[in-house]
């Protein structure tokens, strides 16, 4: 009789201690990451995101790149001369979320080199209605991927 008991008690601590696989943290694959860029006056970057698998919003899920830069801004009066108070900026910039298919390994992109996802553009700001303000030499200080509105963070930059 003990032999019995104690098999269907082995037996019953292997079946529940058996599970699936699930995703713990959102993660980036680093092969395939395409860096962080600026692509003209946004800041682009494409890869793939793993370990979703356990989402609550499953097979769905959605990314939004968040970015800082620096960034030169020169104005120009209407004449199309400098004009003086050329600065340097800094600012958070988005982009528009997108919602894509978490793939049955627990993995989706966040856009492809051709198709990048890439914050809105960069604009500066000049004092002085008639100015016209024009962004260069953007440097990214930081960047990263928010997953359903902020349930995780992966950080790229």
């Amino acid at each position: 009789m003990k032999p019995i008991i104690l098999s269907s008690l082995i037996a019953l601590i292997a079946l529940f201690s058996v599970s699936t696989a699930v995703a713990q943290s959102p993660h980036l694959v680093k092969k395939g990451f395409g860096g962080v860029n600026v692509e003209g006056t946004a800041i682009c970057t494409f890869g793939e995101i793993s370990g979703l698998g356990n989402l609550s919003t499953f097979p769905n899920v959605t990314f939004q790149l968040f970015a800082t830069a620096t960034f030169t801004v020169t104005c120009f009066n209407p004449a199309n001369n400098t004009a003086v108070g050329q600065s340097k900026q800094s600012a958070d910039f988005s982009s528009q979320p997108i919602t894509v298919t978490i793939d049955a390994n627990g993995r989706a992109s966040f856009g492809t080199q051709e198709n990048q996802l890439c914050t809105d553009e960069i604009t500066g700001t000049c004092q002085g209605n008639a100015l016209t303000p024009v962004v260069s030499n953007i440097k990214v200080i930081s960047a990263y991927i928010s997953v359903n509105n902020g349930e995780f963070i992966v950080t790229l930059k």
